[in-house]
């Protein structure tokens, strides 16, 4: 297992999701719903006194007899929030914290959003809810970098709502990035799939997926402090925690359907970031 993060060579590699996504410096990456100042033509209409002549449609001119100027469609940059779970079940782990594991990864994902937005956002949500300012280019990124130099999870978080809200009405790509064990989370990640291009990133340990035969032990709901005594000598427990787990990941599938790409990185793997970046590289072999 190395902590050795992705390379600036390898991050140059990656081109999708990101590049059709999230580059804005490509007019017309996104379109707009109504009509503005653009390249591409929504409609012609007749001429008006205070148009721009370098509008006139000279094929709808010739065809109607009267001057006719093209009406195109608006472009719209498009800005990139990448938002981190830091609530207490994000502090658990059996290699390496899930947090330490997600802070990889999100700065990985900050350094690839930089380059190719127009504007990019870091957002991070525990108890508090702490944000960069809008910015473009090595400003942004080095904004986010300091931010998360200050992450510690712990207590419970608003992930949820707040990813909810960051959102503004504005298109975008979200990258959202937790270990989505609340039932909220993942309900709002299937809203914010419908609203917006989303990246789920989700970061998990082993030991979430079966529960270890270590006889008599006692557990803590890391966000709410409660505790309870396990007997994992027990296969029945083994067995219903197995379960409990397989539903949990069902409901994720489900949830995240809507998303552009899902992204699993585990506590027990290589570099988060490494994580990240393997997957968006066999994603883009998958779609040529």
């Amino acid at each position: 297992m190395t902590s050795v993060p992705p390379s600036d060579q390898q991050l140059a590699k990656v081109r999708w999701p990101l590049k059709s996504a999230v580059l804005g410096k490509d007019s017309g990456g996104w379109r707009s719903t109504g009509a503005g100042e653009g390249m591409e033509m929504a409609t012609v209409r007749e001429y008006t006194i205070g148009d721009d002549p370098r509008r006139i449609n000279w094929t709808a001119t010739a065809r109607t007899g009267s001057l006719h100027v093209v009406v195109p469609i608006a472009e719209r940059s498009l800005s990139t929030v990448v938002a981190v779970d830091t609530s207490g079940s994000m502090a658990t782990g059996s290699f390496r914290t899930k947090i330490d594991t997600a802070l990889e990864a999100v700065d990985t994902v900050s350094k690839l959003a930089s380059r190719h937005s127009d504007r990019f956002e870091l957002l991070v949500v525990g108890e508090t809810v702490r944000r960069t300012p809008i910015r473009q280019g090595k400003s942004a990124l080095k904004n986010a970098e300091t931010l998360l130099e200050t992450v510690v999870a712990s207590g419970e978080g608003k992930f949820s709502e707040s990813i909810l809200r960051s959102l503004r009405g504005r298109p975008g790509l979200l990258i959202a990035v937790s270990d989505w064990r609340l039932d909220s989370d993942r309900e709002a990640l299937r809203l914010c799939s419908e609203l917006v291009e989303t990246i789920a990133i989700r970061v998990m340990d082993p030991t979430e997926l079966e529960l270890p035969n270590a006889g008599l032990i006692t557990l803590q709901n890391p966000e709410s402090g409660q505790q309870m005594l396990l007997d994992t000598g027990d296969p029945s427990v083994r067995e219903r925690f197995s379960l409990a787990a397989r539903e949990l990941d069902a409901d994720f599938r489900s949830k995240s359907r809507g998303c552009r790409l899902v992204i699993d990185v585990s506590t027990s793997g290589e570099h988060g970031g490494t994580q990240v970046l393997e997957q968006l590289l066999q994603n883009k072999r998958r779609r040529r």
